[in-house]
């Protein structure tokens, strides 16, 4: 049986009600991302060029700590993932919470609350945190939006992941370790050694569907 997880990073509280609010409406398990060193008043300033959510978000590289890790991360195949927008993206806590998991063949959701600033780029600063899944196009919600609305949102979700796996030839994801590795192990062998100059695409013939 598939579950449904929602993780969320709440700076100051808004998007912790928004992301339970989800899990009671979807009944999906819940776990907040909890920063190895909590995020004070200070850290927040981000009218301050010095302030550590500055510094950190003027750095794409940057990963800070998180303190605690999702066990059992392979027993869900929907991630629905909760953050403050922080300069018209996800805080880059997210990729570290994102780069810690196996995603592969996972269905991620981003969602998002704001006191005006939109998506921006967040899937694309997300996009390389998550290889192997289905990165779905985010939202961002209003803080006073009903349980309803979310409810209806979140159950479209299936429906897309089902039409994204249709959409390949041989209607399935590719499996790493029975499509990707033998692939890998041949070109690093020595049964490779007269194959020079060519592309490999593993994709289950993705590519050249018109």
């Amino acid at each position: 049986m598939s579950k449904t997880l929602v993780a969320y990073f709440s700076a100051s509280g808004v998007t912790a009600k928004l992301a339970k609010m989800l899990a009671d409406t979807i009944g999906a398990d819940l776990h907040e991302i909890q920063p190895e060193k909590p995020y004070t008043s200070a850290d927040l300033d981000w009218m301050n060029k010095r302030s550590r959510s500055s510094v950190e978000m003027n750095d794409k590289s940057f990963r800070p700590a998180v303190a605690n890790r999702v066990e059992n991360m392979e027993q869900y195949n929907r991630v629905f993932i909760g953050f403050p927008i922080w300069w018209y993206v996800a805080p880059t806590i997210i990729n570290s919470f994102l780069e810690q998991h196996d995603l592969i063949g996972k269905k991620v959701i981003p969602f998002a609350t704001s006191g005006g600033s939109g998506m921006g780029n967040t899937n694309a600063e997300l996009a390389a945190s998550c290889k192997g899944s289905v990165l779905c196009e985010g939202k961002r919600f209003n803080t006073n939006v009903k349980a309803t609305e979310l409810k209806a949102w979140a159950e479209k979700f299936p429906e897309e992941y089902a039409k994204q796996v249709n959409l390949n030839p041989m209607k399935r994801f590719g499996d790493p370790e029975n499509d990707i590795a033998p692939v890998i192990a041949f070109l690093a062998g020595p049964d490779s050694c007269y194959y020079s100059g060519q592309s490999v695409i593993v994709d289950g013939a993705n590519s050249i569907m018109p």
